[in-house]
């Protein structure tokens, strides 16, 4: 695993592993762009996530909020889900 991140996670304390992290706070505590982080959502590579409900009404678009347990983030980091590619020298 790349030293940030494990030098990232290593910084977190366990009674802080049930909060919800929004998809700004997982991309920079991961060092990716939120458009990565959407992208690995989609594909089913990323980590674990919630969908909270939005607003209700007559709005027929899906509104609702993505949130990640910081638990699962961290699982995913750990179980070396972000990988770097690195150039040849």
């Amino acid at each position: 695993m790349d030293s940030r991140i494990t030098a990232r996670v290593e910084t977190i304390t366990p009674e802080r592993d049930d909060v919800l992290l929004t998809c700004e706070e997982v991309a920079a505590m991961l060092g990716i762009s939120t458009g990565a982080l959407a992208v690995r959502r989609y594909r089913g590579t990323g980590p674990a996530f919630v969908k909270l409900p939005g607003k209700q009404g007559g709005n027929m678009r899906d509104t609702r909020r993505v949130r990640y347990p910081r638990s699962c983030v961290i699982a995913w980091c750990m179980s070396g889900g972000l990988q770097y590619q690195t150039k040849a020298a």
